[in-house]
């Protein structure tokens, strides 16, 4: 087939049959020959603007294009819904009849902000490049609260596969944990934050395949009120019996020097490799694993109260030589659900 001419319109309804519906608001093409240039596209698609120029072809192949998208809000759960994916019977076979349309070609979009679950990246530029048998997504620029997400993503008919870098440098701690939800309490400093992320499976598994590894240090801020930590002071108060109670984070919060932690991921675990506290009252080292498929956490922490280690080392100068003020320290073992661990002083 060859194409000459021009073609103009408006609000034109493209009769597709997916559940959501596509107008071209405004349509202005010119072909000639085998090659077509989309020299204006406005379209709606649901209730969502969009603006959409290259140009687009055919060959033996089927149909080829390379055009540049540029749209406001996208969510992923409407992106779902509107192809099925997720639907019974003759749903899930239009759905998979996309992959055998003879279509290929390249989309660089650009979004205001793309929703997937309770994150939104703002903004998003990304390039697509599409062919029958999969679908690989470079993500160049994506932010979420403060986090920038660079990566590539790889979508095939039943399978999909991630690789993602996102990093953070001197980001506000307490802007970030709102951001994310977090309704545990009030933590403030700057912090840095660099990591690896992996996975390849079938959708919906992926959390179980993930693998990676990462750091996160922060300095020079306060926790306040935050319920973990708050169970875990509540432990050492027991134990701290030689000089009086360990911070009350609830007004003045527990300052600290810095923090660290390290680790990796591997299938649906994050295992802490290294995570240390430097407190201005205490600190805290500890160890152990992150369970996000089962929402399950096993932990062990080093408690060193700093007024404890004081208060021996002026009473029993032998030890103040041998043990220098750095080796007494209170066990904690912090196990089971999220939402209520059980958090208990292990044997010294």
């Amino acid at each position: 087939s060859t194409l000459y001419g021009k073609l103009q319109g408006k609000e034109l309804v493209f009769p597709w049959r997916f559940k959501v519906p596509l107008t071209f608001n405004e349509i202005s093409l010119v072909a000639s020959g085998k090659e077509v240039d989309l020299d204006s596209i406005v379209l709606t698609w649901g209730d969502k603007h969009a603006t959409l120029q290259g140009s687009a072809g055919v060959s033996d192949e089927g149909f080829l294009f390379d055009v540049d998208l540029s749209v406001g809000e996208l969510d992923w759960d409407n992106i779902r819904e509107a192809f099925a994916f997720d639907q019974d019977g003759k749903d899930i076979q239009k759905a998979d009849a996309l992959w055998d349309a003879p279509v290929k070609g390249v989309v660089r979009l650009t979004a205001d902000s793309f929703a997937f679950g309770n994150f939104t990246w703002s903004p998003l530029q990304a390039e697509l490049s599409l062919s029958r048998d999969r679908v690989d997504i470079t993500v160049a620029r994506a932010a979420a609260c403060g986090i920038s997400f660079p990566g590539k993503v790889i979508i095939g008919p039943k399978n999909l596969s991630l690789e993602f870098t996102p990093f953070a440098e001197k980001q506000d701690l307490e802007k970030v944990l709102k951001c994310l939800g977090d309704k545990g309490g009030r933590a403030t400093g700057k912090f840095d934050f660099k990591g690896k992320i992996s996975a390849r499976g079938e959708r919906g598994e992926l959390a179980k395949e993930t693998k990676g590894e990462f750091e996160f240090t922060a300095n020079n801020g306060r926790i306040y009120e935050y319920g973990l930590l708050a169970k875990v002071l509540a432990v050492i108060n027991v134990t701290e019996l030689f000089r009086g109670k360990v911070p009350d984070i609830t007004d003045e919060g527990f300052a600290y020097h810095s923090m660290t932690v390290k680790g990796n991921l591997e299938n649906g675990k994050v295992l802490l490799t290294e995570a240390v506290m430097d407190g201005a009252s205490m600190d805290i080292v500890g160890v152990g694993e992150i369970d996000i498929v089962d929402k399950t956490l096993d932990l062990k922490l080093y408690v060193a109260p700093f007024k404890t280690i004081d208060f021996l080392i002026k009473k029993t100068p032998l030890v103040r030589k041998i043990l220098g003020g750095k080796l007494i320290s209170i066990p904690v073992r912090i196990k089971g659900n999220f939402g209520n661990p059980e958090i208990s002083e292990s044997s010294p």
